[in-house]
């Protein structure tokens, strides 16, 4: 299985699972908390069949990344990033981020610039800075966070079996868009995570970075200089309002603030389609 090493912990490195498959124009899929490579089998399949060379990795402390104890910060995942794409010999990429991993491409473009980047994609993103602040009134409650690292801390098992009933919804989708399969197979995917990865991020979550003061200015300031070319991308529906991390404020009031983050980037939403309908893939 293929890794690339970004760091090392005592005595033991620090590795990244990822997958590279295809030709063509790379596509570099980035997921968010608490998942790993394996959320993106979906579009990884349709983007290959497109004609995309599509590349999915575990971030650090999930999946089948080494999962150390430190480095749960933007700065790292960035720097976790930067050498994934150095070590691949990736250029012209088009990164797609999801949650998390939307505020690890805004930190990646404000600290090693676009030379490498075509075009990003921020699906549901949480940058510029998610935490409810005087500077950022629009922001998540801390006591939401709070809650999300008391129930890892307690139970993380049983956290994320209620996790996945919000996130999928499962109230009203259960046997119709999603099989109790799948929702058994996304339960492993999370509760495999380490203990002390789950807890540090979910912290993480809302301090992208704690030295940093709340404008979290090394995404603003980095990233609003860069010429590639961007979309936000959000969500719409109950489904996503009813999100653990209350969606309605990381998705509906971030969106706006992000598009901002990059020059002439798109702000889009995603409209329900008929059942069955097909859309071909395409990056921004």
């Amino acid at each position: 299985m293929p890794y690339v090493t970004v760091g090392q912990e005592n005595s033991a490195p620090i590795e990244l699972y990822y997958e590279d498959h295809g030709s063509g124009r790379p596509v570099v899929l980035i997921h968010g908390f608490p998942l790993n490579g394996r959320a993106w089998e979906r579009q990884a399949r349709a983007l290959l069949g497109a004609g995309f060379r599509v590349i999915t990795y575990d971030r650090r402390g999930f999946g089948r990344s080494s999962q150390p104890v430190i480095g749960y910060n933007y700065d790292t995942f960035a720097a976790d990033l930067d050498k994934l794409l150095t070590a691949l010999d990736l250029h012209d990429v088009c990164l797609a981020g999801h949650s998390m991993g939307g505020g690890e491409i805004a930190r990646y473009l404000g600290k090693y610039g676009s030379g490498r980047v075509q075009r990003a994609v921020i699906v549901s993103g949480v940058p510029p800075y998610l935490l409810k602040t005087p500077e950022t009134p629009n922001g998540v409650p801390q006591e939401v966070f709070d809650q999300i690292a008391a129930g890892l801390t307690a139970d993380r098992a049983a956290y994320f079996t209620e996790w996945n009933k919000n996130f999928f919804n499962l109230d009203e989708t259960l046997g119709t868009l999603i099989s109790a399969e799948v929702v058994q197979d996304a339960w492993l995917s999370r509760a495999s995570a380490r203990r002390a990865a789950q807890w540090l991020e979910a912290r993480g979550l809302a301090y992208p970075e704690r030295r940093k003061p709340p404008a979290d200015q090394s995404v603003r300031r980095g990233a609003g200089h860069r010429s590639v070319r961007a979309g936000i991308r959000r969500g719409r529906g109950r489904g996503h309002e009813r999100h653990v991390v209350e969606r309605r404020h990381a998705i509906e009031r971030t969106s706006g603030p992000v598009s901002n983050l990059v020059r002439a980037a798109r702000r889009t939403g995603e409209p329900d389609r008929p059942a069955g309908e097909q859309r071909r893939p395409r990056c921004v």
